[in-house]
């Protein structure tokens, strides 16, 4: 243990309901972690243990325990921080899924609702580090279940974040919110996506969650994130979840313009026959065909063909076409040819044609 940790606590009782008399004042004598010692530090576990174990001593004693530090007189009582981080006992059971001990500490009537500096709750600890037991024995102890961080998130969200979805399951049937937002507007479901977690994602849109909703610095919804992270089983649920295949991030990028540029095809499939409109353009005129065009993703390229065949103005693609074509260098005498499908079909082989030869 640390030169600095090896200061010596007392565990005292005044007067405890049972086990111990008026006089019996010291049960034992506890090494208390430095207030530099990490949350999962050895020091920090075995004064965890140790108290674990004065706590199996009897129900009644835990109930007037104090720590005081040898020389002095202010007890130090066990729903206070006992390091820098700012926790207390029951935080760090609650984080570590002491279960006796937190049952203990509850018993004894410990402020269960206690926030570091950062706004962590034991109930966020629980959820973030997978406790679900914990979890469950704060949420009858009544803590409130929407308390939110410095940023914003929620215990529900920081187990969604981690992919806990037993956890996730308890507190949204304890009444968590189920869009609650976070720093930039994040939720749980937009976690979820951007992770993966289908079947997260599944309990999530079954509590209600929106998926329209997106962060506020960049536009993303949770369609876009499972896009632009490859989850396309995630995508496919969103979208038979009826979330909107066009909705767009602030820099007017839609959902199949990404899967395009990305070159994944079966989002792109799904968007379109989700309705995704492969005519929209940001940026100078990029649709979603120059985006794959441009990045050489022709199976992306021959399906937004088909997809737009007989549908695309060439007037209205024109200065668009020729402007980027000119940028990669293509043969801009493509663009005089007559007939929508033919005209759009020869600019994409002159781009793509390009960007084989290593050139765009």
């Amino acid at each position: 243990m640390p030169e600095e940790a090896n200061r010596s606590w007392r565990l005292r009782h005044g007067g405890c309901q049972q086990g111990l008399g008026p006089g019996d004042k010291t049960l034992a004598e506890l090494p208390m972690p430095s207030k530099q010692a990490p949350a999962n530090s050895s020091s920090t576990r075995w004064y965890l243990l140790l108290l674990c174990l004065a706590a199996a001593a009897g129900a009644g004693c835990i109930v007037y325990t104090v720590l005081v530090p040898r020389g002095s007189r202010r007890p130090h009582k066990l729903d206070e921080a006992i390091n820098d981080i700012g926790w207390t006992p029951l935080m760090l059971a609650a984080q570590q899924g002491q279960v006796e001990l937190v049952g203990q500490l509850l018993r004894a009537g410990v402020n269960s609702e206690f926030a570091d500096g950062s706004g962590w709750t034991p109930l966020m600890l629980s959820a973030f580090h997978g406790q679900e037991t914990v979890v469950r024995q704060l949420l009858d102890a009544g803590v409130a279940i929407d308390t939110r961080k410095s940023d914003q998130f929620s215990a529900m969200m920081l187990a969604a974040d981690r992919g806990h979805l037993q956890i996730v399951k308890v507190l949204l049937a304890a009444g968590a919110d189920s869009n609650a937002r976070g720093a930039n507007g994040w939720t749980a479901l937009m976690l979820a996506c951007a992770s993966g977690a289908d079947s997260l994602v599944q309990e999530l849109l079954s509590a209600g969650a929106s998926t329209e909703a997106a962060t506020a610095n960049e536009g993303w919804t949770a369609l876009i994130l499972a896009v632009q992270n490859g989850h396309n089983a995630v995508l496919a649920r969103l979208l038979r979840a009826s979330a909107a295949p066009d909705l767009a991030s602030l820099d007017g990028a839609t959902p199949l313009m990404r899967a395009s540029s990305a070159g994944n095809v079966a989002a792109v499939r799904s968007l379109l026959a989700a309705g995704a409109d492969p005519r929209r353009s940001y940026d100078k005129g990029w649709t979603s065909l120059l985006l794959a065009a441009r990045q050489g993703h022709e199976d992306v390229v021959r399906v937004l063909l088909e997809a737009g065949e007989g549908a695309w103005d060439a007037d209205e693609e024109d200065d668009a076409v020729t402007s980027i074509m000119l940028a990669v260098g293509a043969d801009t005498a493509a663009t005089g040819v007559e007939g929508t499908g033919l005209r759009l079909q020869r600019v994409v082989h002159g781009i793509l044609q390009r960007t084989k030869h290593g050139d765009g």
